[in-house]
């Protein structure tokens, strides 16, 4: 394919299709998308969670910490995981 495009969101649409899940499946898991996306819509609301941002950064946080994984940790203004990791 020539094109690879995770779209978060659109709109509220909820879809679910082989060409395209919206929103995207995996947001929540992820603290790459999570902390840019909070600082420009912290309280957007995940349609299927109904969750904000900003509450689904602080679970997956938790959650990470409770596992003992650091390796999602965000060096903040670069948006890279942390290279001592």
């Amino acid at each position: 394919r020539s094109l690879d495009l995770d779209l978060l969101y659109y709109d509220d649409e909820m879809m679910d299709s082989p060409e395209l899940i919206l929103p995207h499946p995996r947001i929540a898991d992820r603290l790459f998308v999570l902390v840019p996306l909070k600082e420009i819509a912290p309280e957007r609301k995940d349609v299927r969670s109904g969750l904000s941002v900003s509450e689904m950064e602080e679970r997956l946080r938790s959650e990470l910490v409770r596992q003992g994984n650091k390796k999602q940790e965000i060096i903040r203004g670069s948006w890279e995981t942390n290279p001592s990791d």
